[in-house]
């Protein structure tokens, strides 16, 4: 089995523009929360455009575990990746929660529950926390982690070169088996995250140069033309709610790494140049 030093503090020098893309998804998902509060149409429409921030906070996630290694022991790992989770969040929630008592909205038992322990985004009970669901998603992103990098080691090392690719389009494909399940945008996250952490893990074997970034730019624009187009054709439908938005949202994620990763590096390099 293939196992991967873990140098976090090297490796993160390495690749600086994920500080910047990370800033751009926070940016797209204030934009897209504000979008919707419009009362101009095609403004509410263009939140589509913005809410694409969440998908590329997954696929960074999974980006970076396979980039700079799961260190070991997996449960040394998985605690301190729940402090970074639940410190800030269970703060939000006591926030909500006073609120919720000032203005003496009903909470259930079982719905506090539920949030507390961050698996609310399954059924969406407490009011309030409806644009939380992805801390659900990740949490169990994160638990998947030590199989997905056991399993990554394993489709990576050389006597399995032949069904890396087989496997490969397995993992894409994953995502329409649970489209119809009232789970599926939660569900949905694990084998994009799995594809991001192959991506992070082969991440210094890959070369992007000025052809690709283009190709990848251009990628960003076609999905979202596609989802809008499809939108026209066949909205409030299970093949565009859980599968159309969901593959071109996560294409544009993937091709805004790519591209957005070459245009860092040559700011970078012209910076050193001057």
């Amino acid at each position: 089995m293939i196992t991967v030093p873990y140098s976090e503090s090297n490796k993160k020098e390495q690749i600086p523009f994920i500080v910047w893309i990370r800033t751009i998804s926070v940016g797209l998902i204030l934009l897209c929360h504000l979008a919707i509060t419009s009362s101009n149409p095609y403004i509410v429409m263009s939140s589509q455009l913005f809410n694409v921030g969440v998908n590329i906070f997954i696929i960074i996630s999974g980006f970076l575990f396979g980039y700079l290694g799961v260190k070991r022991p997996y449960r040394k790992w998985l605690l301190k990746r729940m402090k970074r989770i639940y410190c800030p969040y269970w703060v939000f929630l006591a926030v909500i929660t006073m609120i919720h008592m000032v203005q003496r909205c009903k909470i259930t038992l079982s719905s506090f529950i539920r949030s507390v322990l961050g698996i609310h985004g399954f059924t969406y009970v407490f009011s309030g926390f409806q644009h939380t669901w992805f801390i659900s998603a990740i949490l169990l992103c994160y638990l998947m982690t030590p199989l997905i990098d056991m399993f990554v080691s394993w489709l990576l090392s050389p006597r399995n070169e032949r069904k890396f690719w087989p496997f490969i389009c397995v993992i894409i494909c994953m995502p329409v088996g649970i489209a119809f399940l009232r789970e599926y945008a939660i569900l949905g996250t694990i084998p994009f995250y799995a594809l991001a952490f192959i991506l992070g893990r082969k991440w210094e074997n890959i070369n992007i140069q000025k052809k690709e970034a283009t190709i990848a730019a251009s990628g960003v624009i076609i999905s979202f033309a596609l989802r809008f187009f499809v939108r026209i054709l066949i909205d409030d439908s299970i093949l565009y709610t859980n599968i159309v938005a969901v593959y071109t949202h996560y294409f544009a994620a993937f091709c805004f790494l790519f591209a957005a990763s070459f245009f860092f590096r040559l700011k970078t390099s012209q910076n050193d140049k001057k």
